[in-house]
């Protein structure tokens, strides 16, 4: 899985940004029926917990229903 990839290459420690577009306002767009595959939210920040990202911080960019997901997601350091 990408993350997993991502996961390998982030150092301890390290973050990783990520930005979605609303899956819901995705969903409203036509070409979207061609190809994509629309993941509710929760399921990519599980998606990046499983892939070894022990933070992460969901924000908001933009205003109304349409506004970005901006994941910042963070490997533990070790000791």
């Amino acid at each position: 899985m990408a993350f997993g990839e991502i996961a390998r290459t982030v150092r301890p420690g390290g973050r990783a940004v990520v930005g979605l577009a609303d899956p819901e306002a995705m969903a409203s767009m036509p070409f979207t029926a061609h190809g994509f595959r629309l993941r509710p939210v929760d399921d990519v920040i599980q998606a990046t917990r499983l892939a070894g990202f022990d933070e992460v911080r969901h924000d908001r960019v933009g205003t109304g229903d349409s506004a970005y997901h901006l994941l910042v997601v963070t490997r533990q350091a070790h000791s």
